[in-house]
């Protein structure tokens, strides 16, 4: 493994685990001690990392379809959060309040 042109030590396998900075240059090269083989050492493509440089502020707002219901009726909710992606887990809690 290489970043931004400079062998980096330790890294002999194929996963390599890095906190990037911007714009750092990442490459693989893959040499083997078989014989015959062609193309030898094998160079990866070069990845240049963006890193954004700001916190991304996550909003969730939720909806209900009825403001007021009869007890035992059920509602439905839902979730409309300001950032998406297939990591998202939803976790709901409900409290009960108590008016005297």
């Amino acid at each position: 493994m290489e970043k931004n042109g400079i062998e980096v030590q330790g890294a002999v396998t194929s996963v390599f685990k890095d906190a990037p900075l911007d714009f750092e240059q990442i490459t693989c090269t893959l040499t083997s001690n078989q014989s015959c083989i062609y193309g030898n050492p094998a160079v990866s493509n070069m990845l240049t990392m963006r890193v954004s440089p700001d916190t991304i502020l996550v909003v969730v707002t939720i909806t209900v379809n009825h403001d007021t219901v009869c007890a035992g009726t059920q509602v439905q909710f839902h979730a409309i959060v300001s950032i998406f992606d297939t990591n998202t887990v939803y976790k709901w809690k409900v409290m009960v309040l108590t008016v005297e």
